[in-house]
């Protein structure tokens, strides 16, 4: 599902994180390493925490037209289910008691 591929790239950035800052402290203590090589660390650590954020922001978007669909769903679900009692007041509870039992559907008989 989306929820799944979304945890493993966060997971995948939060390694490829962790992987930059060990090079960056690995760097640091050699002691006297590049600015430039430290700057590049950095630089990419940030491109994957920009990144990771990004996909969060578009994760949690995406999230709220879902939570808003599912409000709008359940209001017409609530509507229609207002309507049918008054058609019909046995069928206020559906599926509960006072409910018309159900019965599974039989294919028609092949036999004569």
């Amino acid at each position: 599902s989306r929820r799944d591929e979304l945890r493993a790239e966060v997971s995948a950035a939060a390694g490829e994180a962790a992987a930059l800052e060990a090079a960056r402290t690995g760097a640091a203590d050699k002691g006297g390493g590049a600015d430039g090589q430290r700057k590049g660390v950095v630089e990419a650590a940030s491109a994957v925490v920009a990144s990771v954020s990004q996909k969060l922001r578009d994760a949690e978007r995406e999230l709220e037209v879902v939570k808003g669909l599912l409000k709008k769903e359940r209001a017409a679900h609530a509507a229609a289910r207002e309507r049918l009692a008054q058609v019909d007041p046995a069928a206020r509870a559906v599926g509960g008691k006072g409910a018309a039992p159900r019965t599974p559907h039989r294919p028609p008989s092949t036999f004569p």
